[in-house]
């Protein structure tokens, strides 16, 4: 997919010879510095690598204007005086081929112990045969809730059963706690 990217590198200047400006694998230039006149250097980009540029612009490190583009010399003006007393930013903004990453879905491991506490009064009411739905929540994981069955199988056993939502492996270990009914 091709999509608009800007992306920005700092660097400072040498005088005497081009300075090589890296973005990344795909993106570069050289940055030739020359007198302009006597207040002013002229930044040329020479030599891009990769992909067709739409924009360049140059700025100063910690200004948040751009350096003035001489349009008819195809250049960057800086002042001589300003040029001495800093690094540069530069920004591109070109068109770039992305890959559209496909993710296969994960399922979300939750190790967490909880208690599930069944209500006496409820059970007593229960007959063989019968259940009803609740859910249960883990603490911690607020967003979370797991559908239960609580199925009465015979007169004096209860069976808890637990619906895998989320693609959730639910391993665990059972105590049994009998608790008064009033």
């Amino acid at each position: 997919m091709l999509v608009s990217t800007t992306l920005f590198q700092t660097s400072e200047l040498a005088l005497t010879t081009e300075t090589k400006i890296v973005f990344n694998e795909n993106v570069e230039f050289f940055v030739d510095v020359q007198n302009y006149d006597e207040l002013n250097f002229s930044l040329h980009i020479t030599n891009v690598k990769g992909t067709t540029l739409k924009t360049v612009e140059i700025a100063p490190l910690g200004q948040s204007y751009g350096l003035p583009y001489d349009e008819n010399k195809d250049c960057f003006l800086i002042g001589k005086e300003e040029f001495h007393q800093t690094s540069f930013k530069f920004y591109v903004k070109a068109d770039f081929e992305y890959k559209v990453a496909k993710f296969a879905e994960q399922p979300q491991c939750i190790k967490a112990m909880c208690n599930i506490k069944v209500s006496a009064l409820r059970l007593q009411f229960l007959k063989a045969h019968e259940c009803y739905a609740d859910f249960v929540m883990i603490e911690g994981y607020e967003n979370v809730k797991l559908k239960c069955f609580i199925k009465k199988t015979k007169p004096e056993f209860i069976d808890l059963t637990i619906e895998r939502a989320y693609g959730c492996t639910i391993n665990g270990l059972y105590f049994f706690k009998r608790g008064s009914l009033g």
